[in-house]
This record gives structure tokens, sequence and C-alpha cells, in this order.
């Protein structure tokens, strides 16, 4: 299963910022130009938790969009 999340930005304009890297672990920050933010921590059972500074809005087609006021 995969999460897409879209945000509209293109990659080349997203800072992606890797914190921690270990044996099947990786926990990345990215930052977007227009004020979001998303976590992703990701774990070695495949598990990805994902965190967002805004609340993220289900679509139709199973992916997501952040809400921006």
């Amino acid at each position: 299963m995969a999460i897409v999340i879209k945000t509209g930005i293109p990659e080349d304009q997203v800072t992606k910022v890797v914190h921690e890297r270990g044996p099947g672990h990786v926990y990345v920050e990215t930052f977007y130009p227009n004020g979001l933010v998303i976590n992703y921590d990701m774990l070695p059972d495949g598990t990805v938790n994902v965190d967002c500074n805004k609340p993220l809005k289900l679509e139709s087609d199973g992916s997501y969009t952040p809400v921006m006021d």
C-alpha cells in the first residue's frame, strides 16, 4: 500500500532533511515553500507514520491533499 499526498508543489522546490537513518528506519522532514511541513517516519516493519502541520483530506481516488487555509 502506498500513501500519496498531492501538494501541487514541484519536487525541486521541496527541502528534505533526513534526521535519522538506521537499519530499516528513516525519519525525514519535508518543507514546502507554502509553509507546509510533512514528516515521514519509516519503520523497519514497513510502517510509515505521517505527521503534517495541516489537515489532510482524503480524496475519492485514495490520495490525500493538505487543507491550506
